[in-house]
């Protein structure tokens, strides 16, 4: 009752003193699949994010909260997911990531949600080609 009564509250007054932060948890798993094979085969699988993310409290302003991740398993990757909590001028508070991965693969990819769908944590995958295997990134809430 309290959450939704705060939430009310940051949306019709979104001053500070009433906007609780987000608390993001979730999973970054990191796979890759043969364009042969049906399934992708885990790399890296359940590693476990937990950001807060403050609420921006005036117009045209962003808050933002960056997770970086690197691996040297079976390919050499950096990884860097910024999730955005974002008042635009006119309208209510609304939310985005943009995920890029560096390294022997290159992908930037992104998405915008509404709240329902960023809290507890987004769900999405981002991937890319390298020779004749897909590799990509999976964002869950629960472990896979």
């Amino acid at each position: 009752m309290k959450t939704k009564i705060s939430v009310i509250f940051c949306l019709l007054f979104p001053f500070r003193l009433f906007c609780e932060d987000i608390n993001l948890k979730g999973y970054l798993s990191l796979w890759e699949k043969k364009e042969t094979e049906v399934l992708p085969i885990a790399i890296n699988k359940n590693i476990p994010i937990n950001l807060k993310l403050k609420l921006p409290t005036s117009p045209q302003t962003i808050e933002t909260q960056k997770f970086i991740y690197k691996t040297t398993q079976t390919y050499a990757l950096e990884m860097e997911i910024t999730f955005y909590s974002i008042f635009p001028y006119e309208g209510s508070v609304y939310f985005s990531l943009q995920t890029k991965i560096k390294g022997e693969i290159n992908i930037v990819c992104g998405g915008y949600f509404n709240r329902a769908d960023f809290e507890p944590f987004p769900v999405m995958f981002c991937s890319g080609y390298k020779e004749d295997r897909i590799i990509g990134i999976t964002l869950s809430r629960n472990p896979q």
